[in-house]
């Protein structure tokens, strides 16, 4: 009986170990995928506005949506609205 239950806790263990890295997995994943996004926007937007973004801190909806005003705000839409680059792509 005493094996039986060390073998379970070992079990338990080893399947805890293996959640664990497949969630280190997964959010190496989804960081990979934020970060080539940011390349993206980097390069639509001229790069600069994008690195004001905060992305390594706690998500905060708030905090957020001030960054994003600040560095897309009324002036980056009005400049894109006359930019031939971006007329060309048809979002306009």
């Amino acid at each position: 009986e005493r094996e039986a239950r060390a073998r379970r806790k070992e079990a338990h263990k080893e399947a805890l170990a293996l959640k664990r890295a497949e969630l280190k997995r997964l959010k190496a994943l989804k960081r990979a995928e934020i970060l080539e996004r940011l390349e993206q926007i980097k390069e639509i937007s001229g790069g600069a506005r994008a690195d004001a973004l905060d992305l390594d801190g706690d998500f905060d909806p708030d905090k957020f949506d001030a960054q994003m005003a600040q560095a897309f705000g009324d002036e980056y839409y009005a400049e894109s609205e006359t930019d031939p680059k971006f007329l060309e792509r048809g979002e306009a």
